[in-house]
């Protein structure tokens, strides 16, 4: 029934009726399993949800892990291929005499160069493995929750 008790009326569908004999039996009682359906319709929605939240909390932490991989994949290949990338000359602060002369061994400053270039390749070398190890948690941790997903799936 609509308002004021009069039959429900859409322009497009005509009058409506709905009994309430469609649930019950011919006694009057009602014949279905509520607690069933309703534990159902309450499990489906808490997964809903729990995907909804879950899908935010993934895509956030996939969308920073792809920027810290990238990040760290271009500092690593600055240090890896930083031969190619300068002109052999390098500025080093050191001590000097009033006059402007040098007193650092220039042998001792070649050497110490050159052990701080094989760590910076070094360092290159971990921040390059550190990006793809960082690619590789989200890929891993995704594959792995996709299939657990499709088990806990209500009804399935």
């Amino acid at each position: 029934m609509g308002p004021g008790g009069r039959p429900g009326q859409c322009p497009h569908f005509g009058t409506q009726k709905v009994s309430c004999d469609d649930f019950v039996d011919a006694q009057g009682v009602y014949s279905g399993n509520l607690n069933e359906e309703a534990f159902d319709t309450l499990c489906l929605a808490e997964y809903y949800i729990h995907a909804l939240v879950l899908r935010f909390a993934f895509t956030l932490f996939i969308y920073l892990m792809l920027n810290i991989g990238r990040f760290m994949l271009m500092a690593g290949m600055v240090r890896m291929m930083w031969k190619w990338m300068n002109t052999g000359w390098y500025a080093v602060i050191c001590s000097s005499s009033r006059g402007g002369q040098v007193t650092v061994d220039e042998d001792k400053l070649a050497d110490r160069i050159e052990g701080m270039l094989g760590r910076l390749q070094l360092i290159g070398l971990l921040f390059v493995c550190i990006a793809i190890a960082a690619q590789g948690v989200w890929l891993v941790g995704l594959t792995y929750y996709s299939a657990r997903m499709i088990e806990l799936m209500p009804n399935a």
